[in-house]
């Protein structure tokens, strides 16, 4: 016998269930398939779709830009000389009081850092910037015959090799009671513009404890201009080291 059974109407996705006509003498496990009733599956619950903060991209940098004395990003060290050797740029401008030189970009920048570093009560000048192929000839061959080729190559360039060739790099001292290249590490300029330097496009060149990639022994008084955004980046990402950064290889030794 088929037994009628009213259920209560319910809504599911949308439709309404009505009575259902079951027969007591069938079971889930035997009943006949046609005389089954198929009712819609219930719509799943939508599930929030997790949120994950999105991964910068790696920055990638060309070989023009790596390569170009004339790019602002040109990478120079012991394994990557100029191209030609006595490269010189055509567009330098002065900087500081003296007749340093520097191109615009640089110099520009420069003049912002400068800046605020008085206004942080840490004052700055420029030691020595653009130095051309002849002038580094002269540098380089004044450190040999002082402290020997092997002391010599760990703190100046060849030349050819010189970031200061480029236009984009420079030493700085502070205006203060130390005024040398080699106690400026111990001063109070030295610290803020190790902190500070990326915000105006450079970077301090040659970090502590770097050697074996730079090829140089720490330099607090040299950065160099590589623009905000690589500046930035470096700081962003806690990397200190251009080569590293750019993704060229180590270069200690020539």
């Amino acid at each position: 016998m088929t037994l009628l059974v009213l259920v209560p109407a319910l809504v599911v996705g949308g439709a309404v269930a009505a009575a259902v006509a079951i027969d007591p003498s069938s079971t889930p496990e035997h009943a006949d398939a046609a005389a089954r009733v198929d009712r819609p599956a219930p719509s799943p619950t939508p599930r929030a779709t997790p949120t994950r903060a999105a991964t910068p991209a790696e920055p990638t940098f060309t070989a023009a830009q790596l390569d170009d004395p004339t790019s602002t990003l040109v990478v120079v060290d012991k394994q990557r000389p100029f191209h030609p050797k006595d490269w010189a740029p055509a567009d330098l401008v002065r900087v500081g009081t003296g007749s340093e030189q520097l191109r615009p970009e640089a110099a520009t920048a420069l003049g912002h850092l400068f800046a605020a570093a008085k206004k942080a009560g840490k004052p700055l000048v420029v030691h020595s910037a653009y130095r051309s192929y002849p002038v580094q000839v002269s540098t380089y061959e004044g450190w040999v015959a002082k402290f020997g080729k092997k002391s010599a190559d760990a703190q100046s360039a060849r030349p050819g090799y010189s970031e200061h060739q480029s236009g984009l790099a420079l030493d700085v001292l502070d205006a203060g009671s130390c005024g040398a290249l080699s106690c400026f590490g111990t001063t109070p300029q030295a610290a803020w513009l190790g902190a500070n330097a990326w915000r105006y496009g450079f970077v301090v060149r040659y970090p502590k404890g770097e050697q074996a990639v730079t090829g140089y022994v720490y330099e607090p008084w040299h950065i160099r201009y590589v623009g905000t955004a690589v500046a930035k980046g470096m700081h962003d990402s806690g990397e200190t080291v251009l080569e590293t950064y750019v993704g060229l290889p180590a270069a200690p030794d020539y």
